[in-house]
C-alpha cells in the first residue's frame, strides 16, 4: 500500500512538471507559460515595466498598477475610521488598524519587539540570526534585504534619483517626494500658528515648533548638549567617538556627517550655488555668502 502511494505521489509530481515546463533558473520555481516566467523574472531583476501616468511610480505587475491607480481615482478605497487614512485593499486597512488598537500579535522571542505581521517579524529575526547578508562596502553596515542596502547607499553617493515633475527638486526617498508634492497640491494641512508655515505631516510640525519654543528634548549623556531632533544628537555623538564614516574618494578626507562630506565635495567640483545678488560673486556655503554681504551692507553679525 505504501509503495503504491509513493508511486502515485511520484506520478502526480510528473504531471505537475509536465504542466509547468518553464523553470526559473534562479529559484527553480515552475510556470505553465513562458510569459508567466518572464513576469516572474522581474522579481529577481527589479525591472518594472508598468508605470503610473499620473505620478510616474513603476510596478512589476499590471495588477499592482491597477490597485495603485485607485489612490488617484478614489475607487473602492478602504478608509480608517480613526485617522481617515485610505488604503487600496481591506487587508492593508486591517494591518493598519492594529496601530490604533495596540495589537501586535507577532512578538520576537529574543528582544520582545512586536510586529503587526509575521513577515515583518521574519525580516526582523535576521538581525538576531546573523542573516543580514547584504553589507555596505563603505561603512560595513549590514541589511536584511538588497533593497534596504540600495537605499542606504544613497547616503554615501548623495544620489537623489526621484525628481519632482513640477519644480525638479530631487529626493532620495519616495516618501520624501510624496511629502514634498503636497506643497504643490495644497495638501499641507498642518499649519504653524506662529509663522503660518505649513507641513504635510503632524510630526514635521512638532519638530518645527521647537524652533519657536526652544525645546531640545534630546541630550548628550557625555557633554549634556541638547538637540531638538534625535538625528542631530546622533551626528553630535560622533564627535565624541571620533568616528568619521564618510570618506572623500578624491582626497581621502573623512567626516562625521554626510552633509559635511557633500559640502567638502564642492571644493573638488567647483560648485558654488550661493550667489551674491549685488555683485554676482559666488560661494560654496551660505554662511560665506552671509559674511560677504557685510561688505555691501556694512552690517555686523556679532556686536
Amino acid at each position: 500500500m505504501s509503495k503504491q502511494l509513493t508511486q502515485c505521489t511520484t506520478a502526480v509530481k510528473k504531471v505537475k512538471a509536465v504542466g509547468k515546463p518553464f523553470t526559473c533558473e534562479i529559484c527553480t520555481k515552475h510556470f505553465s507559460h513562458r510569459s508567466h516566467l518572464k513576469v516572474h523574472m522581474m522579481t529577481h531583476t527589479g525591472e518594472k515595466l508598468f508605470a503610473c501616468e499620473m505620478c510616474a511610480k513603476r510596478f512589476t505587475y499590471s495588477s499592482s498598477l491597477k490597485i495603485h491607480m485607485k489612490k488617484h481615482t478614489g475607487e473602492n478605497l478602504f478608509t480608517c475610521d480613526a485617522c481617515t487614512k485610505q488604503f487600496t485593499r481591506g487587508c492593508y486597512l486591517k494591518v493598519h488598524m492594529k496601530m490604533h488598537i495596540g495589537e501586535s500579535q507577532f512578538e520576537c522571542e529574543i528582544c520582545t519587539k512586536q510586529f503587526s505581521t509575521s513577515y515583518y517579524l521574519k525580516v526582523h529575526m535576521k538581525i538576531h540570526t546573523g542573516e543580514s547578508q547584504f553589507e555596505c562596502e563603505i561603512c560595513t553596515k549590514q541589511f536584511v534585504t538588497n533593497a534596504s542596502l540600495k537605499t542606504h547607499m544613497t547616503v554615501h553617493t548623495g544620489e537623489k534619483p526621484l525628481a519632482c515633475e513640477v519644480c525638479a527638486k530631487k529626493f532620495t526617498y519616495s516618501y520624501s517626494l510624496k511629502a514634498h508634492m503636497k506643497i504643490h497640491t495644497g495638501e499641507n494641512q498642518f499649519e504653524c500658528e506662529i509663522c503660518t508655515k505649513q507641513f504635510s505631516h503632524r510630526s514635521y510640525l512638532k519638530v518645527h515648533m521647537m524652533r519657536h519654543t526652544g525645546e531640545k528634548p534630546f541630550a548628550c549623556e557625555i557633554c549634556f548638549k541638547q538637540f531638538s531632533q534625535n538625528g542631530y544628537l546622533k551626528d553630535h555623538m560622533s564627535t565624541h567617538s571620533q568616528e568619521k564614516p564618510f570618506k572623500c574618494e578624491i582626497c581621502t578626507s573623512r567626516f562625521t556627517r554626510n552633509s559635511s562630506l557633500k559640502l567638502h565635495m564642492k571644493i573638488h567640483t567647483g560648485e558654488k550655488q550661493f550667489e551674491c545678488e549685488i555683485c554676482t560673486k559666488k560661494f560654496t556655503r551660505n554662511a560665506d555668502l552671509t559674511r560677504h554681504l557685510r561688505v555691501h551692507t556694512g552690517k555686523k553679525l556679532f556686536i
